[in-house]
């Protein structure tokens, strides 16, 4: 998990999209798996976890939607695809909504946030590697920080 304190630029909701973990080392751009936002005065309490959407639409024999998952919407845009570095791969964690029987995968992402100011707990899941990682934090292609991560 990273903590972060966000303030958009223009005042206006804020995509999370565009934010990524990248292993400099190991060349590979981690996708966000989750997100929690929340104000400083909400004391841990999360005032916003984001509207997922699923990249890939998941129906039932039927062909409808599943009631229990994220909804499918191609309309919304995924900015996360808008920033790409060469000589990277990038690394997006399918969820399983399903079961082990019958699996419903799909990679996720978010609607902007309504918030323009707030803290976030920003989750990636990330491969283990032989090389050691360094990882820099960046939303688009903008390098926000240097992140020091504990590995067991």
């Amino acid at each position: 998990m990273i903590k972060t304190k966000i303030k958009s630029k223009n005042k206006k909701d804020f995509d999370v999209n565009p934010i990524s973990l990248i292993d400099t080392v190991n060349k590979v751009r981690y996708r966000l798996l989750e997100f929690v936002g929340y104000k400083s005065f909400s004391v841990g309490f999360p005032t916003y976890q984001g509207e997922e959407f699923l990249k890939t639409k998941l129906v039932n024999k039927r062909g409808r939607p599943y009631q229990s998952v994220p909804s499918f919407n191609p309309k919304l845009k995924d900015t996360f695809e808008d920033y790409n570095f060469e000589g990277y791969e990038n690394i997006e964690c399918e969820i399983n909504f399903g079961s082990d029987k019958n699996p419903l995968l799909s990679v996720t992402y978010y609607a902007p946030i309504t918030m323009n100011s707030f803290i976030s707990d920003s989750f990636f899941a990330i491969l283990n590697f032989e090389k050691k990682p360094f990882f820099e934090l960046y939303y688009g292609n903008e390098k926000v920080a240097d992140i020091e991560v504990k590995l067991k």
